[in-house]
């Protein structure tokens, strides 16, 4: 694998001019720039998307910078007004179409900026399982999309109005549920089906997946990037999603205070270079969402398996440093301290 991420990183400077051979990481000085007093501080939500997309940034300041890095962890809403109020530097996941109102004033002031676009496909959509299109004894077989809804009715039933179908819908006031709700009554699909939005985030992916593990095809409201659509085989149905067309991309930026960005214009550039596609994310994040391994296990397999997504995110002799630790080649110095514990 070390060959595979050498090999990246040869035909990344390819482009830039020739690169020095890989060099002990002990003769490879850590620049300086890591923002105050060395840490850099990330506000994280409980997203399985937000915490792959900041492992891997940690992994990057830590390993080719050597920055010290901490989280904050906690609801979007309070990581908006963490960043706000400089308890946090950099939120690597920030929802264009939901971005809480002390960040979008902080933003508006200019104390806050949008480093760049994480992840520029994020959509939402209703999805279905594969199982309930695909094959011969499909129940939904031919359910291709939003307009194809009404005759496939009877193949989500409502336990409760059975000659109805089922729309589990986003949670009850959520941006996504107001517009799917709209969607829903322009398509005349509030006969056939019955709109169901849940109380919670817990109750709706509880129920898409007890509806799932049963066998039964189940209809909903989602999004991807996400910890559902990683871990089960779905099929997004077409003209569903933001907008009125309905297939419009929704981008996910990476946001940081204005004085991050004039204490470390470096890392900064790194950060706006920082772009992945969605469905990338989705394969990197499933054994994460599956309960199998970590963060930053998922951070550092990334790292080792795409060498030619990340090396033109950073300066040839970053990636050298971060390819010598993924291959255990880093020294004691230059790892002992690096990573604080979450900050309360």
């Amino acid at each position: 694998m070390g060959r595979l991420l050498g090999a990246g990183i040869a035909a990344w400077a390819f482009t830039l001019g020739a690169i020095p051979p890989l060099l002990p990481a002990a003769s490879l000085a850590f620049p300086s720039g890591c923002h105050q007093d060395g840490t850099v501080r990330f506000g994280i939500s409980p997203a399985e998307t937000a915490a792959f997309h900041t492992a891997l940034a940690r992994r990057i300041l830590e390993d080719g910078y050597g920055c010290t890095t901490e989280v904050v962890e906690d609801a979007t809403a309070a990581l908006g007004e963490a960043l706000a109020g400089g308890r946090a530097d950099i939120l690597m996941e920030v929802w264009a179409d939901d971005v809480p109102p002390p960040l979008a004033a902080a933003l508006e002031r200019g104390a806050a900026v949008r480093l760049g676009t994480v992840v520029p496909d994020a959509r939402y959509g209703w999805y279905v399982p594969r199982f309930a299109v695909d094959g011969l004894e499909a129940p939904a077989r031919g359910l291709a999309g939003i307009d194809d809804l009404a005759a496939h009715a009877a193949a989500f039933p409502d336990p409760e109005e059975p000659e109805k179908g089922r729309f589990f819908n986003c949670v009850m006031g959520w941006p996504c549920e107001a517009t799917n709700t709209d969607a829903f009554v322009a398509r005349g699909l509030d006969a056939p089906f019955t709109n169901v939005r849940p109380g919670s985030h817990a109750a709706l992916v509880a129920q898409v997946e007890e509806t799932m593990a049963l066998g039964e095809p189940v209809l909903f409201a989602y999004w991807s990037p996400s910890a559902l659509v990683a871990r089960t085989d779905l099929v997004r149905l077409d003209g569903t999603g933001t907008g009125s067309a309905g297939n419009g991309s929704i981008p996910i930026d990476a946001v940081a205070t204005a004085d991050f960005v004039a204490d470390a214009p470096d890392l900064a550039a790194m950060l706006r270079r920082f772009r992945l596609d969605a469905a990338m994310v989705n394969a990197a994040i499933a054994r994460l969402a599956r309960g199998e391994e970590s963060a930053d296990a998922a951070a550092a397999r990334f790292l080792r398996s795409h060498p030619e997504v990340w090396t033109p995110w950073v300066p040839a002799e970053v990636a050298q440093r971060i390819d010598a630790s993924l291959n255990g080649r880093h020294s004691a110095a230059a790892s002992e301290g690096k990573r604080q514990p979450v900050a309360e």
